[in-house]
């Protein structure tokens, strides 16, 4: 993995679609338990599930990544203040919850995922966010079982050999991109709290008439 401040931030409201979720659910409910597990304490429902949405939201980034740009992984927001809570954090992610995520597929072995950056040069004075990418075992699972579910859906015969990296073409993925992926809508209008850096996040507001037709303008723009 070559690291890159060219590769996308993770995209928080992207997942992996209910239909290809269900196909991965071993591998989901497995991983989510055994993270769950390494914080010593019981394993409560509501937590196993947050686990199992944030694997679900980076398993949905690397893959779409490594299908558009393969030499590129996703910078992870890893920071205390990355996850605000309200509409432009959909799946209601943490940075807690996604740092176990990225920790145990870095330290698993073999290694599902690389992860490179997370530290600040002070020599230099430029940080470097996380990135990670996925490893070949990883996309050979993710790839598995998107052809599975494409095969199914477009009632195509399942032929028992292993997919290869090589196998899925871009086509393929532009042509299901709503079957193998979920995604929640987001504001088109953003507002920040302030212009400073300490304020910079976004705030909820309420809508108006006005503010619904600019998002209905753009819309249509876009």
């Amino acid at each position: 993995m070559i690291y890159s401040n060219n590769s996308p931030w993770l995209d928080r409201s992207l997942k992996l679609s209910p239909k290809l979720s269900s196909l991965c659910a071993p591998f989901l409910s497995h991983t989510a338990e055994n993270i769950a597990k390494k914080g010593g304490k019981r394993r409560r429902r509501d937590a196993v599930e947050n686990i199992k949405t944030a694997l679900s939201v980076i398993l949905a980034n690397l893959l779409r990544s490594y299908v558009l740009h393969p030499s590129h992984g996703v910078r992870v927001h890893l920071s205390n203040d990355g996850y605000p809570k309200g509409t432009f954090n959909p799946n209601r992610l943490s940075s807690r919850t996604v740092g176990k995520v990225v920790r145990y597929l870095s330290r698993s072995n073999p290694p599902l995922i690389h992860k490179q950056g997370g530290n600040f040069d002070k020599g230099r004075r430029i940080g470097y966010p996380t990135e990670i990418s996925p490893s070949g075992l990883l996309i050979e699972l993710l790839l598995f079982h998107t052809h599975e579910l494409i095969d199914t859906y477009n009632n195509h015969i399942l032929y028992n050999h292993s997919i290869t990296r090589n196998a899925f073409k871009l086509n393929k993925y532009i042509e299901n991109y709503r079957l193998i992926f979920d995604r929640s809508d987001l504001p088109i209008i953003c507002l920040r709290e302030s212009s400073s850096k300490s304020k910079s996040g976004f705030i909820e507001f309420e809508h108006t008439a006005e503010t619904q037709s600019m998002e209905a303008h753009l819309g249509r723009y876009n």
